[in-house]
């Protein structure tokens, strides 16, 4: 089975190849929806918004105790 990579455009509901390419009559897909470029681009310095949402109870700094290591990995 080979696989195809296409970059294509959605427009109300209809996919359309955006390189002019065919796409097959029949066929099943894997789509992956990529956010809008508006132009403005994101500072790569600040947090990313949804990982701002993220609670941490614990400190992820802190070693684990002996009884908290993996059975295998003592």
């Amino acid at each position: 089975m080979s696989l195809l990579t296409l970059e294509v455009e959605l427009d109300q509901g209809r996919v359309t190849a955006k390189g002019g390419e065919l796409l097959p009559q029949h066929a099943k897909a894997l789509l992956t929806i990529l956010p809008a470029q508006n132009g403005a681009k994101r500072n790569p310095l600040e947090p990313h918004p949804d990982l701002q949402r993220v609670k941490f109870f614990e400190d992820p700094a802190t070693p684990l105790a002996e009884d908290e290591w993996p059975e295998e990995s003592r």
